[in-house]
């Protein structure tokens, strides 16, 4: 059995997404004892977003479904330079309950301190097609899923209504495609928009 951590480590090398608050880690010595304070965002490195990020009235971080985070997870690799379109997906073996992840051209740049806002991303008409084949989960090499600075966020908000869990800022530079065991797991925060998660996919 070969194990693959895809999550990226939490450090102040870690790529920040622009406007959110830094990392920052302090150590705290009490005699013998060695503890830590951490304040970062909750979509700081591999992380789920939950409903709640988009849309504020619906279910939080801790309501995540288990079901959606544990099983068999399919990678698929995406060759576009630019967004994921329904085109490249529009073939590929995706069915009703699939966790589904993208690995791009991202995962070259998403160990690099500095964010690069150039990152592939995942169309409108690619979420609408997910959305249709009823998928649980999607999840991409990158800090976000869906273009940096689009208008009202379509992409998440079309995928979080429909309860789709969203996972970014995983590391697929040592993933092939193929079908996985996996759990990515996120903190549980009550009520929480979105939280850091572990990710982790084995090969059987």
């Amino acid at each position: 059995m070969k194990f693959y951590d895809i999550s990226v480590e939490l450090s102040p090398t870690t790529s920040l997404y622009p406007g959110n608050p830094p990392y920052i880690r302090k150590e705290i010595r009490t005699r013998d004892v060695l503890s830590s304070t951490l304040s970062f965002s909750s979509h700081f490195g591999t992380h789920v977003d939950a409903p709640k990020h988009f849309l504020w009235t619906k279910s939080g971080i801790d309501k995540t479904s288990l079901n959606s985070l544990l099983g068999l997870f399919k990678v698929f690799e995406i060759k576009t330079t630019s967004q994921i379109s329904k085109e490249d997906i529009h073939q590929l073996a995706i069915n009703k309950g699939d966790r589904i992840l993208f690995k791009t051209r991202n995962s070259k740049i998403i160990a690099q301190k500095k964010f690069d806002s150039n990152f592939i991303s995942l169309s409108l008409e690619a979420a609408k097609f997910l959305v249709k084949k009823q998928i649980l989960l999607v999840g991409i090499d990158y800090f976000g899923i869906e273009a940096r600075g689009s208008k009202n966020h379509p992409v998440h908000r079309a995928l979080l209504s429909k309860g789709i869990a969203i996972v970014e800022g995983l590391n697929l530079s040592s993933v092939k495609s193929g079908i996985y065991s996996g759990a990515i797991l996120p903190l549980k925060i009550k009520s929480g928009d979105a939280a850091p998660a572990r990710a982790v996919l084995w090969n059987d």
